[in-house]
């Protein structure tokens, strides 16, 4: 079984496996294609390793274990002892920070270390949209780069408690980009707080952001200095990043109505209906333009119906604006490689600038003016 050692975990901001603690394997459960071993020491786990070659996970846990260690007790009078299990340990709560390591099915290798108790990410391949190098050399790279200040870095990031934070609309925040880089972005709408009717419905908490044309090693850029930048295409994320403080809100200013940009929603069978943020305006008796039931993207490949394609609700934890596109609209000093990405959100968003001419269409159909809800200067 690979293992990270004491010093490799000390980079990681992970917790040492002290000398008195005791590895204990479990059986795999039928579900399960790695191998699960806790630490355990006077009926008390500790920690949980999962483990096999294409995933690795590591994180402390804080579970009383019965006299004979056959059962995990219930923290509370009214639950019920479990089985020791690697099925009924993995579902128990995780705390402080957790390393893990996975390849997925297009056989590319990322990597995530987060703390479970605050529920931020220090570092996330996912969101940078790259491939890691394999375990072994992965952890032996993150710890040749690993010096007095990176420790303390890491250190206090692990030391975080779990904060509720109250954001609105206007406020500015920084993320972490990696080790050394600090992007900056800006809360546009909190869709959840609108209560829109009739809007689209997304899951969780939608709220929708932008990032500004930066990553630098400042962590303390003005908000007068960022609002001179450019920014990406507005897109809708869940709240957990703000909410969890993960992006760090440093100030608010009230948005210009030329700051303003909302993604478009488009749907609709027998009546039409068009959504800019909290506008929507209705068709009754209509269909969608002919144009659209002859599109042949990726929507529609994925069984998506012609009238929902463009409806654009595509919502998760991550900006669809991952750091290493980021990165390239800085270099180039435009949006166009956010809209060129092989990603389905921006293939399927009418404010792509390749759907120009539909866009035009679309508002021509609702008799409105496009360049009252499009910022043109966000786009492009």
């Amino acid at each position: 079984m690979f293992q990270l050692t004491n010093e490799q975990r000390r980079c990681f901001g992970l917790t040492p496996v002290e000398a008195d603690l005791e590895l204990r394997a479990l059986p795999r459960s039928k579900y399960d294609n790695y191998d699960s071993f806790v630490y355990v020491k006077e009926n008390r786990i500790y920690k949980l390793i999962q483990s096999e070659e294409k995933w690795y996970c590591e994180y402390s846990l804080d579970e009383t274990l019965s006299e004979d260690g056959v059962y995990i007790l219930p923290k509370t009078a009214k639950g019920k002892p479990q089985k020791l299990t690697a099925a009924s340990i993995s579902k128990k709560t995780r705390v402080g920070m957790a390393f893990e390591y996975y390849r997925d099915y297009n056989y590319i290798n990322f990597f995530e270390l987060y703390n479970n108790t605050s529920q931020q990410g220090f570092y996330s391949s996912y969101a940078f949209g790259i491939s890691e190098a394999e375990l072994p050399d992965l952890v032996e790279k993150w710890c040749a780069e690993t010096g007095e200040a990176e420790l303390a870095d890491i250190t206090e990031f692990a030391a975080r408690q779990r904060v509720n934070v109250k954001f609105r609309e206007g406020d500015f925040f920084r993320f972490r980009i990696n080790r050394k880089l600090w992007g900056y972005g800006r809360v546009l709408f909190d869709y959840y707080k609108a209560k829109i009717k009739g809007g689209v419905t997304f899951m969780g908490r939608p709220v929708l952001i932008s990032f500004y044309h930066i990553a630098t090693e400042d962590k303390n850029v003005s908000i007068d200095t960022l609002c001179t930048l450019k920014r990406t295409p507005s897109g809708y994320i869940m709240d957990n990043k703000l909410f969890y403080g993960e992006y760090e809100i440093i100030g608010n200013k009230p948005l210009l109505d030329e700051e303003k940009d909302f993604p478009l929603h488009y749907r609709g069978d027998t009546t039409m209906t068009l959504q800019c943020g909290p506008f929507i305006k209705v068709l009754e008796n209509s269909r969608s333009i002919d144009w659209l039931h002859e599109y042949k993207g990726r929507g529609v490949n994925r069984g998506v119906p012609p009238s929902s394609v463009f409806c654009n609700i595509g919502v998760g934890f991550y900006y669809s604006v991952r750091y290493s596109i980021l990165l390239e609209c800085i270099k180039q000093n435009s949006n166009m490689p956010y809209w060129n990405q092989d990603n389905a959100i921006p293939e399927e968003d009418l404010r792509n600038p390749r759907y120009a001419a539909e866009c035009r269409a679309v508002f021509e159909q609702f008799g409105l003016n496009e360049e009252d809800f499009v910022k043109k200067d966000i786009q492009k």
